[in-house]
């Protein structure tokens, strides 16, 4: 933070006086006691430690329900889900559909951050919203492999049934020629 001082405020604040917005004021010391007193009477860490754990674990079993999900990784309430696929039609279909607020770490990386007061009720909660839309994209990436493995064989067999008329026609060509 910069600022400009004249006057009697020259003399009194110097460089370095005022470098904190929050720079261990009277009130600001009280309501970090009062916090740091919130977290340990209401065990805040334990509900960090134990649902973040169960989000993570739910989270590695949706991974291995969804083959576009490549990995899930992180600590506590702080977790990413890594996709073969970029996340933002994911992050607009939660939105839209599923009145969901996502935010995304790169471009195929769901970042989870919820509420440090964030419940095992609502992870469940959350993570059916998430399939919901993940199934929907589900379906579409599975037509796309489908209609991909049509044109496949459609090729093969267009590829055999031209070599075939080709080995016809140089077959009578070659019989005029001669």
């Amino acid at each position: 933070m910069h600022f400009l001082t004249s006057g009697k405020a020259s003399d009194v604040l110097k460089p370095g006086d005022h470098g904190s917005t929050y720079g261990g004021n009277p009130l600001v010391c009280a309501v970090a006691s009062k916090v740091l007193d919130i977290f340990k009477e209401d065990d805040i860490t334990g509900n960090v430690k134990a649902v973040g754990d169960y989000l993570k674990e739910k989270l590695e079993g949706m991974a291995k329900e969804y083959p576009f999900i490549k990995e899930v990784r992180g600590k506590g309430l702080l977790l990413g889900m890594e996709f073969d696929i970029p996340v933002t039609d994911i992050i607009k279909s939660a939105l839209l559909d599923e009145k969901m607020v996502l935010i995304n770490a790169g471009s195929n990386i769901l970042r989870f951050i919820p509420c440090l007061l964030f419940q095992k009720e609502d992870v469940d909660d959350a993570l059916e919203r998430l399939k919901r839309v993940l199934n929907k994209f589900l379906k579409e990436k599975v037509s796309d492999d489908e209609r991909r493995d049509f044109f496949a064989i459609v090729e093969e067999e267009d590829v055999e049934f031209i070599r075939l008329q080709f080995t016809d026609i140089f077959g009578t060509l070659k019989k005029i020629s001669q």
